[in-house]
């Protein structure tokens, strides 16, 4: 363990960037984890691989850059000075109808699997650490069957982190419960952190804080 190349994941993340939404600006947690503070990671990484997804259609990709610029802007410097961007790039995708075989938990609203939907990737250094910020505007279900896919997995040292909107059965359709079952836990290892405003446990510890099971 102790790696420090980083993986974080925030499925179904709405609007929570920098204020408001279900961790009080998420990207306040990711800028703490670039200098080893934070639940996310105690050592200072060298990468930190990010992936953010909604499918709110209210988050376009201008929303997004303006949220992601803020992470290479050095706060304490004259005139905030910005780290160069290595990359920036904006991608169509096309999937495929659901994979009914898998039996992906999207039963209570099929209309969420987007056959046609966009993403944007933005890679530059802040320091001297490397970041690689990835926003999918597709349902957490959707983007975590497409990273499996691809190898893209969370390792022991890598995180999720989920707003106060997951419970069991959540506002807006984030069911904690999900990403414990067939086929989404393949996306984890059992020792990657799941991270709430509140808490912060290991995925094989399993579905927790049963007060918040409506």
């Amino acid at each position: 363990m102790n790696s420090k190349k980083i993986r974080i994941v925030y499925p179904a993340c709405g609007f929570d960037f920098w204020d408001g939404g279900g961790l009080n600006g998420s990207l306040h947690m990711i800028r703490d984890a670039m200098q080893g503070l934070g639940p996310i990671t105690e050592d200072v990484p060298t990468s930190l691989d990010i992936v953010y997804c909604d499918i709110n259609p209210e988050i376009d990709i201008h929303t997004v850059k303006r949220a992601v610029d803020r992470l290479f802007y050095s706060p304490n410097q004259p005139n905030g000075q910005r780290q160069r961007y290595r990359l920036e790039s904006t991608t169509q995708f096309h999937f495929g109808p659901e994979p009914e075989d898998e039996r992906l938990p999207m039963d209570y609203s099929p209309s969420e699997w987007f056959r046609n939907t966009w993403a944007y990737e933005l890679v530059g250094q802040y320091q001297g650490l490397s970041i690689r910020f990835r926003y999918f505007a597709a349902s957490y279900q959707q983007v975590m069957y497409y990273l499996n896919l691809i190898g893209w997995t969370l390792g022991a040292d890598d995180a999720i982190i989920l707003g106060d909107n997951w419970r069991y059965y959540g506002e807006g359709g984030q069911n904690l419960h999900t990403i414990f079952k067939r086929p989404l836990n393949r996306f984890f290892d059992e020792y990657t952190k799941v991270i709430t405003r509140n808490t912060v446990r290991r995925f094989h510890q399993g579905f927790w804080e049963p007060e918040l099971v409506y």
